[in-house]
This record gives structure tokens, C-alpha cells and sequence, in this order.
């Protein structure tokens, strides 16, 4: 048998072995890989990053008729710095994800995270899932190492968990504190009108969808403004919150990161390639093989078919 028919009959556990190889060399080896970041994951990461930056601001809240100045916010390079930061922008950071989907999620939430605290500016975290608990908690502490500052000395908030998907959101539009009375005491926001960006990591339902139309859609009627919400997903999602995304201002979502590629474009617009990239990186090499693969058996066939002919 020549060396065409070898290549047709590639044994099975060969192949598995080469992607295994492919698969694994990647994510042990740092290997540089170039990301050129998505249009979606470029709105969000130039819409937050513009509200994060803001300074010397007076905002109005239509709905209490009270008004809020704030002292130009300093903004730290170091994460080592001891000084007092004064950002008063408030996130809301809600993980809607688990374990399983932790792969394609968590290095979205990661950096999200960071950029927020880096800024100066409060973190408010929830779940609409139970096992996002978990994946906050992991979230802050792996931020916080990677930052070398202790809790204490960053603003970020966590309301917990609470089940009951869109009713939640909508509880929250009229009075946070009511539906997590933890926060009470713990924030000075009343309800979702006073966020200056919403984000969801969602990895089904409830999750995103949820957030767009009980959250962002609903708050124009309720806080006289919208409130700007996007999301993580997993690349399930993409197609079914797709047409929430349009080009004007009025997009009932602000971007979107969408999977591995998502978290990817978001650690290059951040200039700190991470877990995303590495799993790009090992994805793309597997992708590379499998393609070399299915030409191989093609070829091969095609030469052998001749041969009969």
C-alpha cells in the first residue's frame, strides 16, 4: 500500500492525537496570535470606556428630581496606588452564566471587571442564575490579584442572587432595594435608573434577552432616559440578539461580545491578551489541522479514483 492510501485510511486515533496536540501546545505555550476586535466588541468597549473617563459631569435624574455633581474623578494607572479614587460612574454587572459556559464567559467578565475597577469607578454585581455566585466571586478575586489591591480599598458591590428571571429586572426598574435588601445601606442607587451601564454575561435565559427588553427598553419610560445595556454570550446567542444591535443610538443593545472571538477582541482593545486569546489561539490551530486534514482526504480520494478509472 503506497503512501496515497495511508493518507486516505488515516487511523482515528491518529487524527484524535494530532488534535489533542494542537489543542493542548497552545494553551501550556504562550504563542503570539493576532485578534483584529469586532465591530460589536468595539462599540461596547468605546461606549464604557467613554462613561468610565467622564469627569466634572452633572447628571439629572428625572425620576427623583435630584441632582448629583460630582468632583473631577481620578483615574489610577497604578493598581498598587494607595490613593483615594472618586469615580462615581455605577455599573451593573450581572452574571447570568455557570460553570459550564465558564470557558467561553468568564474572560469577557474578567475584563470587564478590570477596566471598571481600573477606572476607579463602582462595580455592582448580581446573579439571575445560582451558579453565578460562584463566577463572581472568582471573577473579583482573580481581578483583584492580578491587581494587587485589596478589597477594601475598591468599590465594588454584590446583591447576590435572585431567582425569578424578568420579574427581577422589572422589581429592580422600580426599587432595588426592595428587591435586594442587602443593598440597602450598601449603595446610593435606587433603582436601575441610576446605573450608567448595564452588562449581562449570559449564557441562556434568563440572561440578555431579559436584560434588552425588562431592562433597557423598559427604562426610557421609567428614567425619562435609556439605559445602556450589552452582554457576553456565548456564540449560541449570537443570532437570536443579533437584531438588537443596529447603527444609531437608539440600539437596544450597546454591542455585544460573542464568544471566544468576543472575549478575544475585548483583551486586544484592551491591549492584554489573556485566557481569550489563548483559547483563540488553540482554536485556530485546530481549525488550521482540520482543514489541512479534510484536504488531504480529498486529494487522496480524487488521486485514487483516477487510478481506477
Amino acid at each position: 500500500m503506497d503512501i496515497i492510501r495511508k493518507l486516505n485510511k488515516i487511523d482515528s486515533r491518529i487524527i484524535y492525537l494530532l488534535i489533542s496536540i494542537v489543542v493542548i501546545i497552545p494553551l501550556l505555550f504562550d504563542f503570539p496570535v493576532s485578534i483584529t476586535p469586532d465591530k460589536n466588541a468595539t462599540t461596547l468597549y468605546d461606549s464604557l470606556d467613554e462613561i468610565l473617563k467622564q469627569s466634572d459631569s452633572e447628571e439629572v435624574s428625572s425620576h427623583s428630581n435630584k441632582s448629583i455633581k460630582s468632583n473631577e474623578a481620578y483615574y489610577y494607572n497604578s493598581p498598587a496606588s494607595n490613593n483615594q479614587s472618586s469615580g462615581n460612574k455605577k455599573i451593573l454587572l450581572s452574571f447570568d452564566y455557570g460553570p459550564s459556559t465558564k470557558p467561553e464567559v468568564a474572560p469577557m467578565s474578567y475584563a470587564i471587571m478590570k477596566q471598571i475597577i481600573e477606572s476607579g469607578n463602582e462595580v455592582h454585581t448580581m446573579a439571575l442564575w445560582d451558579t453565578g455566585l460562584p463566577m463572581i466571586t472568582e471573577t473579583k478575586r482573580a481581578v483583584l490579584n492580578d491587581l494587587n489591591i485589596d478589597e477594601k480599598d475598591v468599590k465594588i458591590y454584590n446583591f447576590g442572587f435572585k431567582t425569578g428571571g424578568e420579574s427581577v429586572i422589572k422589581g429592580m426598574l422600580t426599587d432595588i432595594g426592595t428587591t435586594f435588601p442587602q443593598s440597602k445601606g450598601m449603595v446610593d442607587v435606587e433603582d436601575l435608573c441610576d446605573y450608567d451601564f448595564i452588562i449581562s454575561f449570559s449564557a441562556g435565559s434568563p440572561g440578555a434577552k431579559e436584560w434588552v427588553q425588562f431592562g433597557g427598553d423598559q427604562s426610557k419610560s421609567s428614567c425619562g432616559k435609556k439605559v445602556k445595556v450589552s452582554t457576553g454570550v456565548t456564540a449560541v446567542q449570537v443570532t437570536e440578539l443579533l437584531p438588537y444591535i443596529t447603527d444609531d443610538e437608539d440600539s437596544q443593545l450597546t454591542g455585544m461580545l460573542a464568544g471566544a472571538t468576543g472575549g478575544a477582541s475585548y483583551e486586544a482593545l484592551m491591549g492584554e491578551p489573556g485566557q481569550a486569546h489563548q483559547r483563540m489561539n488553540a482554536q485556530s490551530w485546530t481549525h488550521a489541522l482540520i482543514i489541512i486534514l479534510i484536504i488531504i482526504g480529498n486529494i487522496s480520494h480524487f488521486i485514487l479514483n483516477k487510478r481506477k478509472s
